[in-house]
């Protein structure tokens, strides 16, 4: 899949990829939405870590979300009008989509 390789090229990891790159491949509008994105969150953040994860909700199995990670050493208001935005922008994108994409931060500590 050209998504993948590009998403690696960008510095993105694939928690689980082959159900990323099956979630991808199940809705055709997503994969240059999510292109986009990383694009826009890397020009902003250049230096952030960035996974991309499909979780399931854990109360119904059946809803899938795609997630962007953002895995920042830093964090302040700034990031969150970011977030905001860049959430607000894939919502509009997807408003007739059936399928789920955040940007989200994780604030765990990671091996480094």
């Amino acid at each position: 899949m050209q998504l993948q390789a590009d998403l690696a090229i960008m510095g993105v990891s694939l928690v689980n990829p082959d159900t990323v790159c099956d979630y991808l491949a199940r809705h055709m509008d997503l994969p240059s939405i999510v292109r986009q994105t990383v694009m826009e969150v890397r020009q902003a953040l250049p230096n952030v870590r960035l996974s991309l994860e499909l979780v399931y909700d854990q109360e119904d199995t059946n809803t899938e979300t795609l997630v962007l990670h953002l895995h920042p050493a830093e964090v302040g208001i700034a990031l969150f009008e970011d977030l905001r935005t860049w959430n607000r922008k894939v919502a509009g994108q997807m408003a007739s989509s059936e399928a789920w994409f955040v940007i989200t931060l994780d604030l765990r500590l990671s091996p480094r």
